[in-house]
């Protein structure tokens, strides 16, 4: 029997969310294409704000989300660092190094997600196992504590059948 948990699910049907990011990503873009490029102030906010649905999605899908997210950031906002930054040279290579980052971020923090997943579903998996082991332990506790009250009464039983028995013989013996 093959077991799936909720979240390998949510990764293998598409979802609401993963549409809402990329539109986010897609917004993103579009607001960076339609800023001027004398609004200097705006443009590094726009490229942080990347990182919100990049991370949303390393987390919820994995590395797989995370990679997917940093593509497709890095495949809309590539045509405007050549068509906006071309001519200030610091500055384009600079945007080239944060569409790295883009991957770097989204493959490590989708790493991070599922290895905590993992350990999540390892540490639930691990419970269920202690939870039956401790009914075993309890049912045997059980069991241990109404042999040793049998032993008891057994003893107790033997006991009074001796008691019984001496008077018993002496009035065999003398009769």
């Amino acid at each position: 029997m093959i077991k799936s948990d909720k979240w390998s699910d949510v990764r293998r049907k598409p979802s609401i969310r993963a549409v809402v990011l990329f539109a986010i990503i897609f917004a993103i873009s579009l607001l960076h294409y339609q800023t001027p490029t004398s609004h200097t102030w705006l443009h590094p906010l726009l490229q942080r704000a990347y990182y919100v649905p990049l991370l949303l999605m390393a987390i919820w899908y994995g590395w797989r989300g995370g990679v997917l997210a940093a593509v497709v950031t890095g495949i809309l906002y590539i045509p405007h660092i050549q068509m906006a930054w071309r001519m200030n040279h610091e500055y384009y290579a600079a945007q080239w190094v944060e569409v790295g980052m883009f991957l770097i971020i989204g493959t490590l923090t989708g790493v991070l997600a599922d290895h905590e997943r993992a350990q999540r579903f390892k540490a639930e998996r691990m419970a269920e196992q202690l939870a039956k082991v401790n009914v075993d332990l309890q049912s045997s506790f059980d069991m241990l504590r109404r042999a040793d009250r049998l032993s008891a009464m057994g003893e107790l039983a033997a006991g009074l059948a001796h008691e019984i028995r001496n008077p018993l013989g002496a009035i065999d013996g003398a009769v």
